[in-house]
């Protein structure tokens, strides 16, 4: 019993430490950090420099709308280089489905 208490408080503990949040917020968490690094990926694929790749600061939560059906949209912007070495700006949507068990679809990507 005294090791149950013991492990009791121990978590406690730990999970006060570490901001302890509802499973449903900490899955939103996971979801939108799960669309930034397919943002990331995806759109550096894209590129001719990808090394030279910076995201909008605000990659954000913000920047992205849950569509429904485990569908979310970004809206954001990269600057890298292009083929001639100059620094371009260039604005895009990426909408992208969650399939589960780590598994995400690119539904389609525009720039404009």
């Amino acid at each position: 019993m005294k090791k149950l208490l013991t492990m009791v408080l121990v978590l406690c503990i730990i999970g006060m430490a570490t901001g302890c949040k509802s499973s449903e917020q900490s899955a939103d968490d996971l979801r939108y950090g799960n669309m930034k690094n397919i943002v990331e990926t995806y759109v550096s694929g894209q590129l001719r420099s990808p090394s030279t790749a910076k995201f909008d600061n605000n990659l954000l939560e913000d920047n992205i709308t849950e569509l429904g059906g485990n569908r979310y949209q970004y809206n954001g912007y990269v600057d890298a280089e292009n083929g001639f070495g100059a620094d371009v700006r260039t604005y895009f949507t990426l909408t992208a489905r969650d399939e589960g068990n780590d598994k995400w679809i690119v539904e389609s990507f525009d720039t404009y």
